[in-house]
């Protein structure tokens, strides 16, 4: 069966719960939390005043007015404590969650079928979200091939066995390959604060919306959408070369030249070939790219599943 398992190590999760966790979060967030339900997870991002990522999250509606947000681990001290401070003056609770509570996922040809199989539920479209007791699920692409399990390992530990006796286990360096094909950017210390959201292809694949009102950094975001261009666009690449490191922060260069074509965002690196999400300007499309220096490894561009304009 063409389906694949693995816990995500890297990833951390906040909770939130009191009577103006919603209206908080809405004034915080790129995504319209007024389309936040049971059945209905958003992607989504927390910007600087200057319109800066600093973080990207996948947020979940549990029971008793109680949400979740999935952040890569690095960052999260430095989200919850910037959500502490707009935080202060509203009815919002940081819940300290046991660490019984993980993050998983779950793709490949098969996963929806499996995952309907075992959680009983159907699942079908971006965003939605099915659960039993404390274990969800996310689907997070278009397509159906991948999925994200949020779950207390305790509570829902025969189901947690169920998934891992019926799928093949693999490793958390698969999934993050899967995240870069699909062109979504994750968020880490290198990254936080460095770049508008555009930058990185979140107008493009469902984090922002501009129908909302105001929130942190949203007259900088909508600006650039209505009177301005992204100097650069996200950019899945592959590279069979070993000889040099590729770690993201670091520079994409135009071939035998010192000229800077753009940034590494994200990285997946296994024993087949290293796969990168790279931000590059329109004029490096055409051009022969290499990665952390000029004579480095060569970067191939592949399809994304969305169009990526400028």
């Amino acid at each position: 069966m063409d389906t694949s398992f693995t816990l995500l190590k890297n990833e951390a999760l906040i909770f939130l719960e009191g009577d103006d966790t919603h209206s908080f979060l809405q004034g915080q967030s790129t995504c319209d939390i007024r389309l936040l339900s049971q059945n209905l997870s958003l992607q989504g991002l927390f910007c600087t005043p200057k319109g800066r990522v600093l973080s990207d999250f996948l947020l979940l509606d549990l029971e008793n007015s109680r949400v979740a947000l999935r952040l890569k681990k690095e960052i999260e001290e430095v989200t919850r404590l910037n959500l502490k401070k707009y935080a202060a003056f509203s009815q919002v609770k940081f819940i300290e969650e046991s660490t019984d509570w993980q993050v998983a996922g779950c793709w490949g040809k098969d996963a929806k079928d499996v995952i309907q199989r075992l959680m009983k539920k159907d699942i079908n479209g971006k965003g939605v979200k099915i659960h039993t007791r404390d274990f969800h699920v996310i689907q997070i692409d278009e397509q159906g091939e991948h999925f994200e399990c949020i779950f207390n390992s305790k509570t829902s530990s025969e189901l947690l066995k169920d998934f891992l006796e019926t799928c093949h286990e693999s490793d958390e360096i698969g999934w993050e390959q899967e995240i870069i094909k699909l062109g979504t950017s994750r968020l880490d210390l290198t990254s936080s604060e460095e770049h508008v959201p555009q930058v990185l292809n979140y107008d493009l694949n469902g984090f922002i919306s501009f129908e909302k009102g105001c929130y942190t950094g949203q007259e900088i975001i909508a600006r650039l959408k209505y009177r301005g261009t992204p100097k650069r666009r996200c950019f899945f690449a592959a590279s069979e070369e070993r000889e040099v490191m590729i770690v993201p922060g670091s520079n994409v260069y135009f071939a035998d030249t010192d000229n800077i074509a753009g940034v590494i965002i994200n990285v997946a690196s296994t024993s087949q070939a290293i796969t990168s999400l790279i931000s590059i300007s329109e004029k490096a499309l055409n051009a022969e790219l290499r990665a952390s220096n000029p004579t480095g490894p060569k970067l191939t561009l592949e399809r994304l599943p969305y169009e990526v304009v400028f």
